[in-house]
């Protein structure tokens, strides 16, 4: 067995593991040895002579294992399988003796103590997003646990137990002090302590097309894999893509095809890519579409216009069927505006209805939000005028979306901890969230709540 310092359980698999310092090695040995498959004390790392592992924990959900290891030239933390395969290290920079580890599986974040340096700092699985949680001195840490918003630790110089706010290292407390002896391993135990299955993206993957990474406040971030990047319905595609971004989808096979026809029952990509469950049962419909009640996604104009675009008759439903005075003009969607407002190169509808089909636009004299200036052009399918900057600039200016279709994909910007990124690439706190008002252009922040 050697001398064991690291010790954690897999439920699933009634099997315990455990790190041995000196043997420099892992090991799982199944504790109902009748079981069908069951392991018996199988190695599954060994380690060279000069790394020592020590903290174990795991995580089932998404079959990883996480040590420290304590060796002396090059202390980490490391990962692999549970079957020890794709072993790596995900940190080895300002570390010295990482003495406490444990995962916060709701977030899916790790947390790690070191005693040489004093701190305790939270990261995520690869080891990227480093960020201190609690700073006191050497020789504070020792072992480490999370439950709910904290994050609780062993001190070996007050023989106390103390914990902190998981986020922000603060609330902090004594929960009791005077322990005869020095505290050792510290668990938290409750139904939920361990449940992984709890995770946002436990659950057809979070709505991610690819990875589904949790802010620290356990909230869904999707993001790419590679130089692929992602979109506002959450799907990656290829960073020069074919595609329009607006527009059409991109099949897994880099095909394209209409947005309209994606999530309709009906595969139209070669991989079927466009009707797969894990996107049609998560996405939100870009800008300039409607969300169905089958999740299919329609245009603005589309809706109440007497046409079953939907399939499912959605689109025809709470419609204001009006029949308007002759000195008014009656919308797509059944409002009545005066005709007066018809083709004066203001939107008045709220899908451009009524500034489309006009005749002789004249962008000689057009201003818009107190620009008076020449080089306006015509948008292609309403009465309004851009400036050529204007175009695909992620703003809605022709009414119709007209000017950001065939627009070349770009990065989306990313947003700082604690913010959410808007469609717009527009920033807002993460507090703005679900509050009942609509802070990015589209009402994103207000999705889902």
């Amino acid at each position: 067995v050697g001398s064991v310092e690291g010790l954690a359980y897999h439920r699933a698999w009634d099997t315990l593991y455990w790190t041995s310092s000196t043997t420099s090695s892992i090991t799982r040995h199944t504790v109902d040895q009748t079981r069908p498959g069951a392991f018996d004390r199988e190695a599954v790392i060994t380690m060279s002579e000069d790394d020592h592992p020590h903290v174990l924990a795991l995580d089932e959900c998404q079959n990883l294992m996480f040590w420290t290891n304590w060796n002396e030239q090059h202390p980490s933390i490391m990962r692999s399988t549970l079957t020890g395969k794709n072993a790596q290290v995900v940190v080895s920079t300002d570390i010295l003796t990482p003495n406490g580890l444990t995962i916060d599986y709701r977030a899916e974040k790790l947390y790690f103590s070191d005693g040489s340096l004093g701190k305790i700092e939270r990261c995520e699985y690869d080891g990227s997003q480093r960020h201190v949680i609690v700073k006191s001195g050497p020789g504070t840490f020792l072992s480490l646990a999370v439950y709910d918003n904290y994050i609780f630790w062993s001190d070996w110089g007050r023989r106390a137990i103390l914990r902190s706010n998981k986020y922000t290292g603060g609330d902090t407390k004594i929960l009791r002090s005077d322990i005869p002896h020095q505290p050792m391993g510290i668990i938290a135990v409750a139904n939920d302590t361990n449940s992984c299955e709890l995770s946002p993206c436990a659950l057809l993957n979070g709505g991610c097309h690819d990875l589904c990474l949790l802010t620290p406040n356990g909230r869904v971030n999707c993001s790419c894999r590679g130089d692929r990047i992602l979109l506002e319905d959450n799907r990656c595609v290829t960073k020069n893509s074919s595609c329009n971004a607006y527009s059409e989808f991109e099949c897994g096979n880099g095909e394209c095809i209409d947005y309209q026809l994606t999530c309709d029952g009906i595969p139209h990509c070669k991989d079927k890519s466009d009707e797969k469950l894990l996107y049609c049962e998560n996405r939100s419909c870009r800008r300039g579409f409607k969300p169905c009640y089958n999740r299919r996604c329609i245009p603005h104009g589309k809706l109440c216009d007497g046409e079953n675009d939907c399939g499912d008759n959605s689109d025809e439903l709470d419609c204001k069927v009006s029949t308007c005075a002759t000195v008014e003009f009656r919308c797509a969607d059944g409002t009545c505006i005066p005709r007066s407002a018809r083709c004066n190169q203001n939107i008045d509808c709220a899908d451009a209805s009524d500034e489309k089909n006009c005749n002789n636009t004249d962008c000689t004299h057009f201003y818009k939000l107190g620009v008076k200036t020449t080089g306006f052009i015509r948008c292609n399918s309403t009465s309004l005028c851009v400036l050529p900057t204007w175009i695909c600039d992620g703003s809605n200016d022709c009414g119709d979306y007209s000017d950001e279709l065939k627009c070349p994909v770009q990065n989306k910007h990313k947003c700082e901890e604690n913010y959410f990124s808007c469609p717009s690439g527009r920033c807002i706190l993460n507090t703005w969230i679900c509050d009942g008002q609509k802070d990015c252009e589209d009402g994103r922040d207000e999705f889902h709540c």
